[in-house]
């Protein structure tokens, strides 16, 4: 699923993975099970992320660059991939607060495929908000995800409804006194749902997941785990080149 990092101001379809911090030149991720597969991220001045190569079997997969467009209250961003156009666009409040969002898919850069607005703060920290999916003209889908926070903002649950209906999905955040995301599960609460692609909670739960981060002295993560109920896998290794001082 999408949402990870909880960060008031940053683009909600895009809250997945923790964000990079810091004056970033460069970061090489390896694959720990799959030794021929990395991933080799680039940076702009800005540091922004500019460009990401992904590898399998020691050949380039895919390559995927991203430019800027910085309007004060509305930021556009160009993604291509492997020669192919996307663009999203995030409006801010006068709070720079993420207030709505759109990702326009590479067969119509002019009418949104993905809407993501509604969005209600407390505290400075997103609540909840609505993400509609518009598959084809005649398709819409809404999806509601509203946010629990602990007194202390150290664990984060998130729970959606689907066109009104109450999905048993729910996903789990937890945090560390940095405020970096340390553990993320994903537990879909329905039997009949086998995941693919990642280590499940156990041989009877096929429908959960977990992943695990430890980070370096700047707060970008530097090691992931699948975890599993009876034990802990390293799923990939980052290696980050830092401008100057590198803060």
């Amino acid at each position: 699923m999408l949402l990870f990092s909880l960060l008031a101001n940053s683009q909600i379809i895009n809250l997945g993975d923790p964000e990079f911090k810091g004056k970033i030149q460069s970061v090489k991720e390896y694959s720990k099970k799959f030794k021929n597969d990395w991933r080799e991220f680039v940076f702009d001045s800005a540091f922004r992320l500019n460009e990401k190569k992904s590898y399998r079997e020691n050949n380039l997969l895919e390559v995927v660059n991203w430019t800027y467009l910085d309007l004060d209250s509305v930021l556009i961003v160009n993604e291509t991939i492997n020669g192919v156009r996307f663009i999203s666009k995030s409006y801010f409040d006068n709070n720079k607060r993420l207030k709505r969002y759109e990702s326009y898919s590479s067969v119509d850069l002019e009418h949104p495929s993905i809407i993501e607005t509604d969005v209600v703060y407390e505290n400075n920290q997103i609540e909840k908000y609505k993400r509609i999916l518009l598959n084809n003209r005649d398709t819409t889908i809404v999806e509601s995800y509203l946010f629990k926070r602990n007194r202390n903002n150290s664990k984060v649950i998130i729970k959606k409804a689907i066109n009104n209906n109450i999905d048993p999905e729910t996903i789990t955040f937890k945090y560390d006194k940095k405020g970096n995301l340390v553990s993320k599960s994903v537990n879909y609460n329905n039997p009949k749902t086998v995941l693919g692609g990642v280590k499940t909670w156990s041989s009877n739960r096929k429908d959960k997941y977990r992943i695990d981060y430890k980070y370096d002295n700047f707060g970008n993560w530097i090691k992931s785990y699948s975890v599993t109920r009876y034990r802990k896998y390293n799923l990939n290794e980052r290696e980050l080149k830092y401008n100057n001082w590198g803060g």
